[in-house]
């Protein structure tokens, strides 16, 4: 999904992707609420990122096969991801400039 009047790119993607795009990520954990965490996505086809260490992240990917990547521009709430345990009702922040539900899979 994009802000309304704004086209998505060529690949489906709210935004252009390049080199390593930062962005927030929210996936549905075991207690019904939605985790937010920071996510680096690395440009390419198929578009990659990574999760470090046992991770509320990794385990809600494994878990539920998808998630909602947010690009938001408030650095607050990109670092409050990052740095903390921020969950939510809803799968989308409201200071989410665009968003897109995505499915994953783990490559080596």
């Amino acid at each position: 999904m994009t802000a309304p009047n704004e086209p998505e790119s060529e690949d489906g993607w709210p935004v252009a992707l390049r080199g390593v795009t930062e962005t927030v990520v929210a996936t549905l954990g075991p207690n019904g609420q939605w985790n937010f965490a920071a996510l680096g996505l690395h440009a390419g086809d198929p578009v990659t990122a990574r999760t470090w260490g046992a991770t509320r992240t990794r385990r809600n990917f494994r878990e539920e096969g998808e998630g909602v990547v947010q690009f938001v521009a408030d650095p607050v709430v990109f670092t409050e991801s990052a740095l903390s345990i921020l969950e939510r009702p809803s799968p989308t922040h409201p200071a989410a400039d665009a968003w897109v539900r995505v499915a994953v899979e783990r490559v080596d």
